[in-house]
């Protein structure tokens, strides 16, 4: 009955419209009854879009989504900027206006709207989190870290935020941060195993092996499902060249996510290493299923053989190498 209601009143008004083609509040309530019903975008804009400077705010964002379902975002950032030059003060309308011009590829601008957003309403969190994501993507640390400070100022205690920076800290080398970071985000989140990675990480890299061998080794009981964590104690006991435990977290990694190329990489070269050459392969090649880069390890651990002497293993090796190549080819034309 509400559907049969909503298509007499559209009838209605299209009968309306017709009638009277320069009535633009009937082109308004048309277009908004018919934003209530999918597919209807391109009439939207054709009943729209020839008065888009004279309808309302409203209706200039009805105009907006609609250009915005149709994917013609630059369209789109066309009319959202006669709607912010009517609501100046609009932080909502900014922060669309920001998507936009990042869907537009105009990312300079898509970060000017956010920021416009943020300086109109430092409460409104989702503009941060679009500034945080652009930054992010773009491998921009510096602002990235900046952005997570003015919401740790803003919103007090966020332990996405610290996780966050406990992350950053941790990548690009400031290591007094990231280990008190990456301790404030173990207390303030403790289901979020990362922190534990970032911290050991972090604690390894200051020279402080035994406290990150310490960390890891509780981080992987808590959390048996993590690959993260338990590859992360595969690579400390690697590095070690405790390859026996190194492989045992390594195979544990491939049992929480049978699809990690890096497990399966970790646990080749640590049971290589224990000269256990046919299980390696099998591991080696479980990893190049799922990345065509390990056939670059996969060349390497071959070299490694025939140096030895290992001629028969390294005849095999090679030809998996072509056997990883082929299968790879394969699967490339299948998905095209």
């Amino acid at each position: 009955l509400a559907g049969q209601a909503a298509d007499g009143s559209l009838s209605a008004l299209e009968k309306k419209l017709a009638a009277e083609p320069d009535n633009i509040k009937v082109r308004m309530q048309l277009a908004a009854e018919m934003s209530r019903q999918e597919g209807q975008e391109s009439k939207i804009v054709e009943i729209l879009n020839p008065y888009a400077d004279e309808i309302t705010l409203e209706s200039q964002l009805t105009l907006a989504g609609a250009y915005n379902g149709l994917k013609k975002f630059k369209d789109e950032v066309r009319v959202l900027k006669k709607v912010v030059e009517k609501a100046p003060t609009n932080h909502e309308a900014y922060y669309i206006l920001g998507y936009a011009h990042l869907n537009s590829k105009e990312q300079v601008d898509a970060v000017a709207s956010f920021r416009r957003a943020i300086k109109l309403s430092k409460t409104y969190r989702d503009a941060y989190e679009a500034l945080l994501l652009i930054f992010e993507k773009a491998g921009d640390n510096y602002e990235s870290r900046i952005v997570l400070k003015d919401m740790l100022k803003q919103f007090g205690k966020d332990p996405s935020a610290v996780s966050h920076l406990c992350r950053l800290d941790s990548s690009d080398g400031y290591l007094d941060s990231a280990i008190m970071n990456c301790q404030k985000a173990i207390k303030m989140d403790p289901k979020k195993p990362d922190n534990h990675v970032y911290l050991a990480q972090s604690l390894s890299d200051k020279k402080n092996e035994s406290k990150a061998g310490r960390v890891l080794i509780n981080a992987s009981k808590k959390y048996p499902k993590s690959e993260f964590v338990q590859w992360a104690a595969g690579q400390y006991y690697f590095k070690q060249s405790n390859f026996p435990v190194a492989a045992k977290y390594f195979n544990r990694a491939v049992t929480a996510d049978e699809k990690s190329a890096r497990a399966h990489l970790g646990f080749a070269l640590s049971v290589f290493e224990q000269k256990k050459y046919d299980q390696a392969l099998g591991a080696f090649m479980s990893a190049c299923e799922i990345d065509e880069s390990v056939l670059e390890k996969l060349r390497e651990a071959q070299g490694k053989l025939r140096s030895v002497k290992e001629d028969d293993w390294s005849k095999r090796y090679s030809r998996e190498v072509y056997e990883c190549k082929k299968r790879r080819n394969e699967k490339a034309k299948s998905e095209s």
